[in-house]
């Protein structure tokens, strides 16, 4: 034990570091920000470490098979069950560290997309400031030679300075979205970071449930414990079989374990399935969503252009070509806004097969 623990120092003092970065400015892409996220992940030492020990453990457990003293049942039980459950944990611990390192590829993504949806949100409040900027300019003219009232001018100016606390708060929000952001690489904080890169939708393509559910069932880290549950069962239960008689209270225990082990499993292969297709169903909607967003944007882009031209050949007013570039940017917004979510979704459920 004292050699396990002088392993364990060694590993701690050598593999815990922080990796922190001087203030600058720095231009990220989506794949960039996951890689960092990842290598500077610090659940991943910890992680590291669990698999360690376990590896210690199950090194040190082939050299204690067999007690000391004991009875036979005892010495089979140690002989057929501890390494059992001595390999399950490590690779629990195994899995366990896939799983923690998806999710922070997946937080990466979903922090650089706040970022990214923040920025166009902002694109669309600053269009809809310069709109009402004008307006107020109108409204003032209009205003000297007496075709509008002044309270419609107040109402003009109350309206922009609206619009500048709106835009003043997506700023904040961008800015809290950046520092997290920033935390989450491991950044410091004095540094200005930036998302470039477009996003682009991803179609599902052709689903084959069968394959998903199997490889959902096979990676679930609740099944596989399920599973070496229901096979460290039947192994105790072939023991105490060998050993005692039906009547008695081990070989009773041994049949009620074993049943619990096998119902767990079942009921937990059974809320994978309903999970993935649950899963499936809102990231099949989303994608729909998507699509739709995607055809609003290009219908509304067509319109933006063809009132741009005619506001050009002086066919439309100023008033109907600052509504139009309104709904293109609001547009643009709302597509980037779906496909993000389908994105996030996507990665998601993919993080599960």
């Amino acid at each position: 034990m004292k050699k396990i623990s002088f392993v364990l120092l060694l590993f701690v003092v050598f593999n815990v570091s922080t990796i922190g970065y001087a203030a600058g400015r720095v231009n990220l892409t989506i794949e960039s920000v996951q890689e960092i996220a990842v290598r500077n992940s610090s659940q991943a030492q910890i992680d590291d470490l669990n698999i360690f020990v376990n590896e210690l453990i199950l090194k040190d457990s082939k050299y204690d098979l067999i007690p000391a003293s004991g009875t036979p049942m005892d010495n089979a039980y140690k002989r057929g069950v501890d390494p059992i459950v001595v390999e399950m944990n490590l690779e629990i611990a195994k899995r366990q560290k896939d799983q923690n390192l998806e999710s922070v590829r997946i937080e990466a993504l979903k922090r650089a997309y706040d970022i990214i949806l923040l920025k166009k949100e902002y694109n669309l409040e600053n269009t809809r400031f310069n709109i009402l900027t004008e307006n107020l300019n109108v409204m003032e003219a209009r205003f000297k030679i007496g075709t509008v009232t002044e309270s419609d001018v107040v109402d003009a100016k109350y309206k922009l300075e609206d619009k500048k606390l709106n835009m003043f708060i997506v700023e904040q929000k961008l800015e809290s979205a950046k520092s997290s952001l920033k935390n989450l690489l491991n950044y410091d904080s004095d540094l200005d970071i930036d998302i470039s890169g477009d996003i682009e939708y991803v179609p599902l393509g052709e689903i084959d449930i069968d394959k998903i559910l199997e490889a959902a069932i096979k990676k679930d880290i609740n099944v596989y414990r399920n599973e070496k549950e229901a096979e460290k069962s039947r192994k105790a239960f072939e023991i105490v079989s060998e050993y005692q008689i039906p009547d008695s209270i081990s070989y009773q225990k041994a049949v009620y374990n074993l049943t619990v082990a096998e119902s767990n499993l079942a009921d937990t292969i059974s809320n994978v399935e309903m999970n993935i297709r649950n899963k499936l169903n809102d990231l099949m909607n989303l994608e729909g969503k998507t699509v739709l967003a995607i055809k609003n944007f290009e219908m509304n882009k067509r319109k933006y252009d063809n009132m741009l031209q005619k506001y050009n050949m002086g066919l439309i007013s100023k008033s109907n070509l600052q509504a139009s570039h309104e709904a293109y940017e609001n547009a643009v917004y709302q597509k980037y806004t779906a496909i993000c979510n389908y994105l996030i979704a996507k990665a998601e459920f993919e993080s599960l097969i």
